[in-house]
């Protein structure tokens, strides 16, 4: 039978939700599934992740194991990749649930589309239950065909993670290009769904929308929300690599990279809502850092505000921003209301 998927599932000291997460899978592998294998990757976990990991290998016939010393999320979602003998990747994180028809799902729209990449919604999950993250994007029916104009402009502008989701899309092996070398990243802790969701996409050539929640994302569980002073620094030098790459994008989507490279920087202002302690020069310095950046002021004068895609609560940023109204800026960002707003 033809290895049809590879689960590839990157793990680091999450021997807490790494059964639940293993037996999602598991759990549907049937007589009838397609062939699959589930790829674990034991990223130098410190906890029992790495025994729980073992245990699975010596009983199931289809379960992999991968131990390497840690070198982060991106370098062991690339080591599972290396590994995998499936015609398509399922990317699940070890804390993180596999919705329980998923593949029998996935499996059917594959061998009705033949589609390279396959998007579909996330469920967030918290200790409250589970909700929908996003549904009904591109259509409010079952699914739809969509073409690259669509991709790159949610990639580049959307607020939900529907393109730019590792954990929200399946997509034939052959859309990888293992010879990117992504070692002067680092163990990058935020962003490498958006650096390599560029190269699945470039290599690609159809892709579907799936109007169904099949992956159930854990909240708090692994990377956390706190504020990140860092959070443009690391998407702005994305954003500029993925823009630099031959085939990738080209002048007709110039004003995408512009608005996202904007856009970056307002949700970096904003997310600094959370550092409560920050004083008025500490984030007056903070953002300066931002809006005199090179980058963010070439691409702020080569867009028109009014009539881009950025959302109001950016806007209202870039308006205190333009008259560097920074005490204004930081007693809007303070204030809870208006915080909230922003």
């Amino acid at each position: 039978m033809e290895m049809l998927f590879s689960v590839v599932v990157p793990v680091y000291n999450m021997a807490s939700y790494l059964e639940t997460c293993v037996e999602s899978v598991i759990s549907q592998i049937t007589d009838n599934t397609p062939g699959m294998e589930v790829i674990l990757v034991d990223d130098g976990s410190t906890d029992q992740s790495g025994l729980i990991c073992d245990k699975y290998e010596a009983s199931i016939p289809f379960v992999k194991v991968i131990h390497q010393k840690n070198r982060g999320l991106l370098q062991a979602r690339r080591s599972g990749y290396r590994h995998a003998s499936g015609k398509y990747i399922i990317n699940l994180d070890s804390d993180d649930i596999l919705h329980e028809h998923a593949i029998e799902i996935l499996a059917k729209i594959i061998e009705q589309t033949k589609v390279d990449v396959i998007f579909y919604n996330l469920l967030v999950m918290d200790e409250f239950g589970s909700r929908p993250y996003y549904s009904n994007v591109f259509t409010d029916r079952d699914g739809c065909m969509l073409d690259r104009k669509q991709i790159m402009e949610y990639y580049f502008t959307a607020e939900i993670p529907v393109i730019t989701s590792m954990a929200g899309k399946v997509f034939k092996r052959e859309c990888l290009d293992m010879s990117q070398d992504y070692s002067a990243y680092g163990k990058m802790s935020m962003g490498e769904d958006t650096l390599q969701t560029a190269e699945v996409i470039s290599k690609a050539s159809s892709f579907y929308y799936l109007n169904k929640n099949l992956y159930i994302y854990r909240i708090g569980s692994g990377m956390t929300t706190r504020f990140d002073p860092n959070y443009y620094k690391t998407f702005k030098r994305i954003i500029v690599d993925i823009f630099s790459r031959e085939g990738f994008v080209d002048d007709e989507y110039r004003i995408l990279y512009d608005e996202k490279i904007v856009l970056t920087g307002c949700r970096a202002i904003a997310q600094s809502k959370s550092a409560s302690q920050m004083s008025y020069y500490e984030r007056k310095m903070f953002v300066k850092s931002i809006v005199d950046d090179k980058a963010f002021k070439d691409s702020l004068g080569n867009i028109n505000i009014a009539e881009s895609t950025i959302k109001l609560k950016y806007k209202i940023i870039l308006d205190f921003i333009s008259i560097r109204a920074f005490f204004l800026l930081h007693i809007a960002l303070k204030i809870k209301r208006m915080g909230e707003c922003i």
